[in-house]
């Protein structure tokens, strides 16, 4: 499916789905500007903003020739999955790049990416991100970066969701052969339409931090981690139907070290209904069945758990400063 004399340089289309995103799109296109690698055209899906996020994007391209730029305007707000779709489908490249128009990329991003699809082949290459808030990112870069084929990619993300949005460079006939975004999906979209591939094609992770995400308040909230919690399930149970017979070993652990994460994020969520119901679609996998039992037993001490935890969180922050670090102080020397 990859031909070697395929001049990829000019076949990389980027991709950014912006929705209310005044206030970083303009540093997001700055970075793709400078890429070191050469970019056929660049795709701005705003979806249904209410604020300047299209005229902002205007003034940029009128004030920076970059090749291709094009804005298209979606009247209503459709979600992350349908102005993807909508990029990805209207770009004419072989190569799709996505990026989240609050995120930004390393000046090397795509040539990592390119340098790793040509040697290994690969249908889908990832690379790592590095978390920053209003500071710049603080890449740690190495020379010789490690490019890895995930040997089991189903496997691989079953456990984790390793690959992210903003860190993904793909092949278009990827997307195509799996119908890209489910557009029904608000929440680990992409995680369900890396999980389709993962049967059929070639997935490669880069570990070298190319990528920042940026992060925001609402993202540590109660309620979307319950929503991104649940929003997992589905995408797991269709890993697991395409799992290997010949691997039950290695898929019996990786439902006991999942199951035990799932199980303890879910009795974190302040929600008795989502630890319920974790709890009861752990019970069929039959490599989490000793941690089913461990977890059924601190069941009963779920609302005691919580009342102290409602206590707690009244407590002034000094108190809570002071309890952490005496906590620290007794940790055992490792």
């Amino acid at each position: 499916m990859y031909n070697e004399d395929q001049h990829l340089s000019e076949s990389i289309a980027v991709i950014i789905p912006a929705h209310e995103a005044e206030r970083w799109i303009v540093d997001c296109l700055d970075a793709i500007s400078v890429q070191t690698h050469e970019i056929a055209e660049v795709v701005v899906i705003d979806d249904g903003s209410k604020d300047a996020t299209s005229e902002l994007v205007r003034a940029w391209s009128r004030a920076h020739p970059v090749p291709r730029l094009r804005l298209i305007r979606l009247a209503e707000p459709h979600g992350p999955s349908a102005a993807r779709n909508v990029g990805w489908r209207g770009a004419e490249a072989t190569w799709i790049a996505f990026c989240d128009a609050d995120d930004l990329w390393h000046p090397t991003h795509l040539s990592v990416l390119a340098s790793a699809a040509r040697e290994t082949r690969g249908h889908l290459i990832c690379s790592d991100v590095v978390p920053f808030t209003d500071s710049p990112p603080a890449w740690q870069l190495h020379l010789t970066p490690i490019v890895r084929c995930i040997e089991e990619p189903t496997l691989a993300l079953f456990r984790s969701n390793f690959i992210p949005q903003s860190a993904v460079l793909v092949r278009r006939e990827c997307l195509e052969a799996v119908g890209g975004y489910d557009e029904t999906r608000r929440l680990c979209e992409d995680y369900d339409v890396w999980a389709r591939m993962a049967p059929t094609f070639n997935l490669v992770q880069v570990q070298q931090q190319t990528v920042g995400r940026r992060l925001h308040p609402a993202q540590a909230s109660v309620k979307l981690l319950a929503g991104l919690h649940q929003a997992s399930w589905p995408v797991r149970e269709f890993l697991r139907h395409n799992r290997s017979p010949e691997r039950s070993d290695a898929w019996g652990s990786a439902e006991a070290d999942v199951a035990e994460h799932l199980l303890r994020e879910a009795w974190r969520c302040r929600n008795h209904g989502i630890f319920s119901g974790t709890l009861e679609a752990v019970r069929h996998w039959t490599g989490a069945m000793d941690v089913v039992a461990m977890w059924s037993k601190r069941r009963p001490w779920y609302w005691p758990f919580r009342m102290v935890q409602g206590v707690y969180d009244c407590l002034p922050s000094g108190v809570k400063a002071a309890w952490q670090s005496i906590r620290f102080r007794n940790q055992p020397d490792v």
